[in-house]
């Protein structure tokens, strides 16, 4: 095969998403990780994707239920996540790639639900503004220490898009991964 049989992950996945909806870069490059994508070629950091493959791909399960993907809903790799006071700063793509992301005997765990349903993305100017209050905060994970970092006395403020999905709230802030 010559380098124009393959395609860059975003590439192939704008070409999914055409045709079938929801798919995301990051979901190919876990498909290649996985060995999911015959003949995949990771060069450098990059992973390219046989053309041929694009083509005659179709879904494994076409009456499948979609279950919920953060990556695929924010286009982002991580975020945060409240729970009425309780928050999760997380990475989703890793830590759980489908569903909504509890903590579950000190790790993250995705919870599937099929009848998840997201509203809008809202642009938000400072995420500060739709977090709960610092006192009534509830920081059940935090890998990074990045919550204590958008109250730091210097902090630049962080603007972000949010979601709503039944009682939870999912903030993709600007320039996280």
């Amino acid at each position: 095969m010559s380098q124009t049989d393959f395609i860059g992950t975003a590439e192939a996945a704008a070409i999914l998403a055409a045709r079938f909806g929801h798919y995301s870069a990051a979901t190919l490059r876990q498909l290649c990780i996985r060995h999911a994508v015959p003949g995949a070629q990771k060069i450098g950091r990059d992973w390219m994707i046989p053309v041929e493959w694009i083509k005659n791909y179709t879904p494994k399960r076409k009456d499948a239920v979609k279950m919920l993907s953060l990556t695929n809903l924010t286009q982002q790799e991580s975020g945060i996540i409240v729970y009425d006071n309780s928050v999760i700063v997380v990475n989703w793509w890793v830590q759980c790639p489908q569903g909504l992301p509890r903590v579950f005997a000190g790790t993250i765990i995705g919870i599937p639900d099929p009848d998840a349903t997201p509203s809008d993305a809202v642009h938000v100017d400072d995420i500060r503004e739709i977090l709960p209050d610092p006192e009534d905060m509830d920081v059940v994970y935090d890998y990074n220490d990045d919550i204590p970092e958008l109250y730091a006395d210097n902090a630049e403020i962080t603007s972000g898009r949010a979601w709503t999905i039944g009682d939870v709230v999912v903030i993709a802030p600007d320039g996280w991964c």
